[in-house]
C-alpha cells in the first residue's frame, strides 16, 4: 500500500479504540496523528535507515550503449548457481540506466518458476513516473537453469528508475516436500524486523506506560494495520520477529502500487473515521447501520469485484502471451 493509504488506515483503526475520538477532540487530534505516524513508521525505517545497513555481493551495471541481455541472464544464472553450491545467500544490486534527467532505459527480468529459466529483456524508454516515453528496439535473452528456482512475485521485474532493486538468492528447504530450492527475495532488506507484530506490541506497551492506555492501544493498532495490509500483497512480512527470521508469504491478492485497492482502502478508512465521529457525537447525524451498508459494504463489493475481474483478465492475457512465446520458441529453426 502507498504511504497515504497506510496513514489514513492507521488513523481509522485507532478511531475504533474506545474513547479515542473523545480524546482526540480534547487534545486537538494528536492521538490520531500519532497513530497515523506509527502507521507510516515501518516503511520509513526501511527506506530511510535499514536499506543502508545492508551489503550486496554482486552488482549488475548495464549501460545503454553496451547493453547485453545474454550477459545479464548468464550472470544471474551464475549467482543462482553460487547460492546453490555454497549454501550461502547471495545478494545482487540491479542498477538502472539513466539517459537524461527524465529518461531511463528500462530492462526487465523474469524468473520463470515453471520452466526454470531466466529471461532478460531490454524494453522501452520511460520517464521518472515510469510512463512510456520512447520506443526502443527490444533485445531478449533466455538462460535455462538446472537448479530449482522459486520467485514469489508475479510477472516481470522492471528495472528502470532511480537506484534499482536488490535481490537475494538463498537455498530454502520445503517442509512439505522435504526438497530444497533457491528462492528469490525481492528487496531483502524490506519488511523484516520493522514489519513485525511483536515490534508493534512493544511500541504499544511503551506508549501505554508513558502516555496512557488509549495512546498505547492506538499506536499498536496503527502499526498492526500497516503490517496486516502488507500481508495482502506478494512480499509478506516477518510477522513474529525475533522469533522468526524470514518473511511470511503474503496472500498475493494485490501489488502495493495497484490503484483500486489503494483507493478502496482510503475510502473505507475515511468512512470508518466518519462513522466513529458520528457515533461519538452527542447527537448522531446519520444511522450507523445505513452508513455501513451504503458507505462500507456496497463500495467494497463494487470496487472489489471490479478489481478481481480486472486481475483475472490480466492473468488471462499473461497466460496467452506465455503460450505465444512458447510457440515462437518451438517454431524457431534449430541450429
Amino acid at each position: 500500500m502507498k504511504g497515504l493509504t497506510h496513514f489514513i488506515s492507521a488513523v481509522a483503526a485507532a478511531s475504533c479504540v474506545p474513547g479515542v475520538i473523545e480524546h482526540a477532540a480534547s487534545e486537538r487530534g494528536l492521538i490520531l496523528v500519532v497513530a497515523g505516524a506509527f502507521g507510516l513508521l515501518p516503511d520509513w525505517l526501511d527506506f530511510k535507515w535499514t536499506r543502508y545497513l545492508e551489503t550486496t555481493h554482486h552488482d549488475i551495471r548495464p549501460t545503454p550503449e553496451t547493453f547485453d541481455a545474454d550477459a545479464i541472464a548468464a550472470q544471474l544464472a551464475e549467482i543462482v548457481t553460487m547460492a546453490w553450491q555454497t549454501r550461502t545467500p547471495q545478494r545482487v544490486q540491479l542498477h538502472t540506466m539513466q539517459l537524461a534527467s527524465d529518461r531511463w532505459q528500462r530492462y526487465s527480468i523474469r524468473f520463470d518458476n515453471l520452466d526454470q529459466r531466466i529471461r532478460v529483456t531490454r524494453g522501452n524508454i520511460v520517464d521518472t513516473g515510469q510512463q512510456f516515453a520512447e520506443s526502443k528496439a527490444q533485445q531478449q535473452a533466455t538462460t535455462p537453469l538446472n537448479i530449482p528456482l522459486y520467485y514469489s512475485y508475479d510477472g516481470d521485474l522492471h528495472v528502470d528508475i532511480f537506484e534499482g532493486p536488490t535481490l537475494e538468492f538463498s537455498v530454502q528447504r520445503q517442509q512439505k516436500t522435504k526438497t530444497e530450492r533457491v528462492e528469490v527475495d525481492f528487496l531483502p532488506w524490506h519488511r523484516r524486523w520493522t514489519h513485525s507484530l511483536t515490534l508493534g506490541i512493544v511500541f504499544g506497551i511503551l506508549l501505554w506506560v508513558t502516555l496512557g492506555w488509549q495512546t498505547g492501544l492506538a499506536v499498536g493498532v496503527g502499526w498492526t494495520t500497516h503490517v496486516l495490509q502488507d500481508q495482502l500483497g506478494y512480499m509478506g512480512s516477518n510477522l513474529w520477529w525475533p522469533i522468526t527470521k524470514r518473511r511470511s508469504s503474503g496472500l498475493q491478492w494485490m501489488h502495493s502500487g495497484d490503484a483500486l485497492p489503494n483507493f478502496l482502502s482510503v475510502w473505507l478508512a475515511l468512512a470508518i473515521i466518519l462513522l466513529n465521529i458520528n457515533l461519538a457525537a452527542q447527537t448522531p447525524q446519520f444511522s450507523g447501520i445505513g452508513w455501513l451498508i451504503w458507505a462500507v459494504i456496497l463500495p467494497s463489493l463494487v470496487m472489489g469485484g471490479a478489481y478481481i475481474f480486472g486481475q483475472r483478465q490480466k492473468r488471462a492475457q499473461t497466460q496467452q502471451r506465455k503460450t505465444l512465446d512458447l510457440l515462437d520458441e518451438l517454431n524457431e529453426p534449430q541450429a
